[in-house]
């Protein structure tokens, strides 16, 4: 999926802006992945206890906690939302409308090497190839590591 500065890739499970990984929790990825899935619509707050964190029992504070993540990962106000939107008493809609889906033919490691050119490509690789695949995955390992702050 692409929409305005981010490539959220499902199956590599990375969220990309302008080219650099951003760290998501694998739940709150899940929840982001399903709200975009079923955008414009609402998804209930039990639908989400259900597919998200249906092998766990949860509070209503873990997801609001998930929504508020989810919100400072892409820069959304909640008052004004661009992105996502409380419906409230009821569950959260995904509301960005120029949201475009790949068929997976052309990788989110080609949005890398476009969007930012301070991401090394090995020379002579081309955009979408097994070096920008690698890329992505240690890009991927590296924003699921804990920080530690000193």
């Amino acid at each position: 999926y692409r929409f305005s500065d981010f490539v959220i890739s499902p199956r590599r499970r990375l969220v990309l802006r302008r080219g650099h990984a951003l760290p998501l929790i694998p739940r709150y990825f899940d929840l982001l992945v399903l709200l975009i899935e079923r955008r414009p619509a609402v998804v209930t707050r039990r639908e989400i206890f259900d597919l998200v964190w249906g092998d766990v029992i949860v509070s209503d504070g873990a997801l609001s906690q998930a929504i508020r993540t989810l919100r400072r990962t892409l820069d959304d106000d909640p008052r004004e939302p661009t992105f996502i939107r409380t419906v409230s008493r009821h569950g959260y809609s995904f509301v960005f409308t120029e949201v475009h889906e790949d068929d997976g033919a052309t990788p989110a490691a080609a949005e890398v090497g476009r969007a930012d050119p301070a991401v090394p490509i090995q020379p002579g690789a081309a955009p979408g190839s097994p070096a920008d695949d690698h890329l992505i995955e240690l890009a991927s390992r590296l924003s699921q590591l804990p920080v530690e702050l000193v």
